[in-house]
């Protein structure tokens, strides 16, 4: 099937088109469920009128929207459709964004060899080209990349910086929010937690100076993270529901799980079991539909351990057992010891309030 890059202003209406493509990134901003029917809207117009043009940002739209919804895998599936649709738009700019969409759904996937191959393709056109957006792209990536890789935050953090100077060069607002939460973020890993905090809070302070919501939302979550580095859980859970104002605005399930998930963690953390079990539930019911079973499987793990405190050891013992269920790669001899002593718990629990209702009944009857 042959692609072109022109309109055909008799078999398409360009200025309908073009609105539906502002308007899907705007949904794509705002409300991720709705952007979808108005993304294959606009596949299905370019396809229909080959146009390479639209078939590119359909495309690329549908790795946004896959992505935000945390399906990796089909974000995998759209992508070589992005790169074939962007070489055949000749166009440099679009083919680097095609290889790095790649490059971040391979690093999501833990496969850094692709993640790596696609990134120096990435690479190649970007320094061909002598765009310094470009160029900032790619030190981004190449630092995710290494980010993720075990013992190379150094690496990660020399290439986040790289960024940043050439985005300073130009006066880049977004990406020096983007790559200074990058930052913050590796410096977490790192246990620099003051470091943390400060990178965090210029990656907010610039997010909130362009407006950017989701950006704001990504800056307020590690802001609370690096917070809770410090064990100050107070801070962190003020930051936490800040970040969850905004992901619930977006609807962001994704997001939302996320940090309900955090809050459950912090309020265990504060001993206050029955805040923690709050949100473990309201992260429950979230995930109820979810298809992602390390989502899952993180809750039925909070929902485990919160239970246990409250001394629910039956509670404890099904979410325990739901854990095990939805997380196959835990270790087979570690799982049976967590059933069999909530389970024993479960027993003797259930045995001494028999004994106990026993001993009543005797007294009543004496």
């Amino acid at each position: 099937m042959l692609f072109t890059t022109t309109f055909s202003q008799e078999k398409l209406d360009t200025i309908v088109f073009n609105k539906n493509i502002k308007l899907a990134n705007k949904l794509l901003q705002t409300d991720i469920d709705s952007s979808y029917s108005v993304i294959k809207k606009n596949l299905y117009a370019s396809f229909k009128y080959k146009y390479a043009f639209g078939c590119y940002y359909a495309h690329e739209q549908l790795c946004t929207y896959y992505r935000l919804k945390g399906n990796i895998d089909s974000v995998l599936l759209y992508t070589s459709n992005l790169i074939k649709f962007a070489r055949v738009l000749k166009d440099t700019s679009k083919i680097v964004n095609a290889y790095l969409t790649l490059v971040r759904a391979a690093c999501n996937n833990s496969n850094y060899k692709l993640a790596i191959q696609n990134c120096m393709l990435a690479q190649r056109f970007a320094d061909a080209s002598n765009i310094t957006v470009l160029r900032i792209s790619v030190y981004h990536n190449l630092g995710l990349i290494y980010s993720n890789l075990d013992g190379t935050s150094e690496k990660a953090l020399n290439y986040f910086k790289q960024g940043v100077q050439l985005a300073k060069a130009i006066n880049d607002t977004f990406n020096l929010a983007n790559l200074s939460a990058r930052i913050g973020g590796e410096y977490y890993d790192l246990n620099k937690h003051d470091s943390a905090l400060k990178y965090s809070l210029e990656s907010y302070q610039l997010f909130s100076k362009i407006n950017h919501l989701r950006g704001q939302g990504v800056a307020l979550n590690n802001l609370a993270t690096a917070y809770c580095g410090k064990k100050d859980y107070n801070n962190s859970n003020k930051y936490y529901l800040l970040a969850l104002q905004i992901r619930e605005k977006l609807k962001d399930v994704n997001g939302m799980s996320i940090l309900y998930n955090n809050l459950s963690l912090n309020y265990y953390e504060l001993k206050n079991y029955k805040q923690a079990l709050y949100y473990a539930l309201l992260n429950e019911k979230l995930t109820a539909n979810s298809k992602d079973p390390n989502m899952i499987a993180s809750t039925q793990k909070q929902l485990k351990s919160i239970y246990a405190k409250l001394g629910n050891y039956e509670l404890a013992y099904k979410n325990a057992n739901s854990y095990i269920i939805h997380l196959d790669s835990m270790s087979s001899k570690s799982n049976l010891k967590t059933l069999v002593d909530l389970q024993t718990k479960y027993e003797t629990d259930k045995k001494e309030k028999e004994i106990a209702i026993l001993e009543l009944q005797n007294k009543n009857s004496e």
